[in-house]
């Protein structure tokens, strides 16, 4: 629900029940929270690591920027500040097997640009709660080092981003966008 809000240009988000709660006036449980209660005391469920790679790596200030895939049915957003040059990536593979992708980042670093930029991975699986996993791998045997592959594993939520040390370059050109293509 909340990736369509935010594919549709929703500003911001709010939950009203954040936890699994008693109702009083109809003696029933809410369990759709992002935190479970278990005798007063909040665990996060998977649906919260899922949101937190867009609250967390996609920042005030950020627009969205074009962005496609060209896998069907995986849902892929992008996020930049142009002026600081932070870029965030978050998608999902509802896959049952891992695919290997490249993202092509030709528009946002020239010629071999991307060479000296670093990225982080961050992903959310049935055993990995928003853990940083890798560095993507740069691959150099591309035309001008513009794009790096990594592998995305079955039923994931993941984000990629340089925002995590401030490894911004200055300026962007968000008016072109990454794409994902299978390797």
């Amino acid at each position: 629900m909340i990736w369509i809000k935010v594919e549709d240009g929703a500003q911001g988000a709010l939950f009203w029940d954040a936890f699994d709660n008693y109702h009083d006036h109809d003696h029933a449980w809410t369990t759709f929270g992002l935190l479970k209660n278990a005798w007063d005391v909040y665990i996060p469920k998977k649906r919260y690591y899922a949101l937190k790679h867009i609250f967390r790596f996609v920042r005030p200030g950020f627009q969205r920027i074009g962005a496609y895939s060209t896998l069907e049915h995986m849902p892929f957003l992008a996020f930049a500040d142009e002026t600081t040059g932070a870029f965030t990536a978050v998608g999902m593979n509802p896959l049952n097997e891992g695919i290997h992708v490249n993202l092509n980042l030709g528009w946002f670093a020239q010629q071999d640009g991307l060479k000296y930029l670093q990225f982080d991975a961050f992903r959310t699986n049935h055993f990995e709660d928003c853990a940083c996993v890798t560095t993507p791998v740069i691959n150099l045997k591309n035309r001008g080092g513009q794009y790096f592959t990594t592998t995305l594993l079955p039923h994931s939520v993941f984000t990629i981003t340089n925002i995590t040390k401030n490894r911004f370059v200055t300026p962007l050109n968000i008016d072109a966008g990454p794409v994902f293509s299978k390797k």
